[in-house]
């Protein structure tokens, strides 16, 4: 019997131990997602003042949004929504919830969706737009309102550049993409 006591109270302190590491680490989580949309929210202010905020492509100023909201990745020519990436956009924008309150009257999210270069420009736009279509259904069904979404078909017009010894292939499904960035409203 005083095994099994001395057993239950290791089980119990290790449980606990856990329970604590895990608090941890969602607090830690939680200043990370804080600092980051306020980081964004400073970025949107200054491109605003400089009247920037549209002038690029998102690739090129989105490293933060990046962090806060994984970009979907798209099969060759398909708009269709993964059971995954369903996992993973509701999973980020289920995080955000809380940490994006404060800036829900002054930003919003906005969806942009690119293509590889091998269609037509005409075939990649119309392609674009339901890449974008689609996630915005999700999100609008589980976590924002029709007023904190925007959408924006890039067609092929926001190639990620190449890194050295990658493949053209992989190039191309790093492209096949839909960005989700934070826009002041």
């Amino acid at each position: 019997i005083i095994h099994d006591v001395v057993e239950d109270d290791q089980h119990t302190e290790i449980s606990d131990t856990i329970v604590k590491k895990k608090k941890e680490v969602l607090a830690l989580e939680q200043n990370f997602l804080e600092e980051t949309l306020a980081k964004v929210f400073q970025r949107l202010k200054r491109d605003k003042e400089y009247g920037i905020e549209d002038a690029f492509c998102t690739n090129q100023k989105a490293a933060l949004d990046n962090l806060l909201v994984r970009p979907s990745y798209f099969e060759t020519g398909s708009s269709v929504v993964a059971e995954e990436m369903h996992t993973q956009i509701n999973y980020d924008f289920g995080v955000l919830e809380d940490p994006f309150k404060p800036y829900l009257g002054m930003m919003l999210a906005q969806i942009e969706s690119n293509a590889d270069v091998r269609g037509t420009n005409a075939y990649n736009k119309a392609l674009t737009e339901r890449r974008w279509m689609v996630p915005k259904q999700l999100l609008l069904t589980m976590h924002l309102d029709e007023r904190d979404l925007r959408g924006l078909s890039r067609g092929e017009g926001c190639q990620i550049p190449g890194v050295e010894r990658e493949t053209e292939k992989d190039w191309w499904q790093r492209n096949r993409r839909t960005d989700y960035i934070f826009k002041l409203r």
